[in-house]
């Protein structure tokens, strides 16, 4: 039976932004679904999210390691909700995309370098 793979091939991965992209995507589809809808939208955006935070490369300063932490305590916190708030959801979601998204720019920047006099 042919399913249209080969047996070794390596699954698909998506770029970086494209991922926070798919994130923003399903919270900008929260406000459309049902209650029921919702919190199973708002796990996939936290398992996406967990995942990128998880795996960081960039260089985060402590600041913005705690910032990460307490929105996505936040994040846990509103999916788990019996009514969750997709307003609320989506403003700590942003957050976190923003911190990543920083840490990735500034990770991918190469320092001037500096001549000597």
């Amino acid at each position: 039976m042919m399913t249209g793979q080969e047996p070794n091939a390596r699954p698909r991965v998506l770029p970086f932004v494209e991922r926070l992209d798919v994130a923003a995507e399903l919270m900008g589809s929260l406000e459309l679904t049902t209650r029921s809808g919702q919190g199973h939208v708002m796990n996939k955006v936290l398992a996406i999210l967990r995942h990128e935070v998880l795996d960081a490369d960039g260089p985060l300063v402590a600041a913005e390691v705690a910032c990460l932490l307490e929105a996505m305590s936040e994040l846990e916190h509103e999916a788990g909700r019996v009514s969750p708030l997709p307003i609320a959801f989506n403003r700590h979601a942003h957050l976190v995309i923003e911190a990543l998204l920083r840490g990735r720019r500034c990770a991918t920047v190469s320092p001037t370098p500096v001549m000597a006099p």
